[in-house]
C-alpha cells in the first residue's frame, strides 16, 4: 500500500484489490502454467478499479509505514 510496488504496475488500488486473485495464480501448480521456456504464459487478470486519489495514497503510505513517502 506504500508503493512498493509502483515500477511493475503503478495503480496501487487494482493491485490491492486483485491481490487475493494473483494469489490463487500462484497456487496453480507450474508445469500447468509455464511455457516453452518455463515462463507463465498466463497473466492473472487484474480488477477493473479506479486509481487511489491522492489523497487516498497518502493515507495508505502513513498506516502502511508511518510516513509519508515522496519520490
Amino acid at each position: 500500500m506504500a508503493g512498493a510496488f509502483d515500477t511493475l504496475h503503478p495503480n496501487r488500488h487494482q493491485l490491492f484489490a486483485s491481490l487475493e486473485g494473483l494469489l490463487r495464480h500462484r497456487e496453480i501448480p507450474p508445469q500447468d502454467q509455464q511455457g516453452l521456456f518455463g515462463v507463465s504464459e498466463t497473466r492473472p487478470p487484474l480488477s477493473v478499479v479506479d486509481e487511489w486519489s491522492p489523497l487516498e495514497r497518502l493515507g495508505h503510505e502513513f498506516s502502511a509505514v508511518g510516513c509519508y513517502l515522496h519520490v
